[in-house]
């Protein structure tokens, strides 16, 4: 039989009841109610669950804050991710958020619906929709492997933001030579990282970001024109990173840098700051619309625009697994598709 006690302040005056629970092969369990007909109600249903031996004890839930709980998944999970800078400036936001100080047990669908609405408010969908996952993350390894014992996943039911990020945003007239004069700007900063090489690697390999800071000069080969990534976003299992062949373009980029014989190519930079010191570029080329990524789309276009490669072998370069992903990347201009209904061979032939 659970024990409930009057809970008095100072003056004596009850300020709330407090229910005990004891039961042979269960944990104690306690709880604060603000009246003791909860107080009441909350002991019958616990004390009906240990009966029935269905009991889950949620105690851990109810003292753990969710910013504990991101807490240790930074520092557990994410730290363990290859390129895992994003995420964990992610949940290090969440973690500043209210919703991080209530107690996992209090979280409910509709809290993480509201907080949804809110980040939809301030940013992207497709951000949103990356928190959500992460966030989602989260509470499964909690319940399934910290012992935070939840009736179900508050995300589980919680729809998330339609995304159509599909984006065909390319060079347009003098955009290009606007860009690289910005960026020679930009190098000539002390310590500034040498973008302009890397504009025009990236146009001319399709690179990713990550693909990029993380080049080393121990896996280029100028004479056979190849380039090594160890790492790649679609690596699986069975096959870890790509050897892919890089233009001859490419390798003039390479010689007016300098090689080396091992190191990093670019220097010791993080994704973020590429991003950041592109955008700074563009405000001051005043290209609108245009992000780093965009480099991908358009190196892509260009190889199907300025040779005669076909999807398979343009998979390789590109890195991706699927023809069907590949398309999105490829943007066509409408003109060069008209030269070649007459009769025009592609790559200029």
């Amino acid at each position: 039989m659970a024990t409930i006690r009057a809970r008095r302040d100072r003056d004596k005056n009850i300020i709330g009841f407090q229910a005990l629970i004891r039961r042979a092969g269960h944990p104690q369990q306690i709880k604060t109610f603000r009246n003791k007909r909860d107080a009441e109600i909350w002991s019958n249903a616990i004390e009906s669950e240990m009966e029935r031996n269905v009991f889950v004890d949620r105690s851990e839930a109810s003292r753990t804050t969710l910013r504990q709980v991101l807490e240790r998944y930074k520092t557990e999970i994410s730290t363990a991710k290859r390129g895992s800078g994003p995420e964990i400036s992610r949940i290090t936001a969440l973690m500043d958020h209210p919703l991080a100080s209530r107690k996992m047990a209090a979280i409910t669908s509709s809290d993480i619906a509201k907080w949804r609405n809110e980040r939809l408010q301030a940013v992207s969908a497709s951000t949103t929709k990356r928190e959500m996952t992460i966030l989602s993350h989260v509470f499964s390894i909690a319940i399934d492997e910290w012992g935070i014992s939840l009736e179900k996943n508050p995300l589980a039911k919680v729809s998330r933001p339609k995304v159509n990020d599909q984006r065909d945003r390319r060079f347009q007239d003098e955009e290009e030579k606007a860009l690289i004069e910005a960026a020679t700007q930009y190098e000539q900063r002390q310590d500034a990282m040498p973008i302009v090489f890397m504009i025009r690697f990236l146009v001319e390999t399709s690179m990713r970001r990550s693909e990029l800071v993380n080049m080393k000069w121990e896996h280029v080969n100028l004479t056979r024109r190849t380039l090594r990534i160890p790492n790649s976003k679609t690596d699986t299992e069975r096959e870890k990173g790509r050897t892919i062949p890089i233009s001859s373009k490419a390798v003039a980029v390479l010689i007016d840098l300098g090689p080396h014989e091992a190191g990093p190519v670019w220097g010791n930079i993080k994704p973020d700051s590429v991003t950041r010191a592109f955008s700074r570029i563009c405000d001051r080329a005043g290209l609108k619309n245009l992000r780093l990524h965009d480099l991908r789309h358009e190196a892509i276009s260009r190889i199907y625009e300025q040779t005669d490669l076909d999807a398979l072998e343009v998979s390789r370069v590109s890195g991706h697994k699927s023809i069907s992903m590949l398309s999105r990347y490829t943007h066509l201009r409408p003109d060069d598709l008209a030269d070649r209904l007459d009769g025009k061979r592609r790559g200029g032939g």
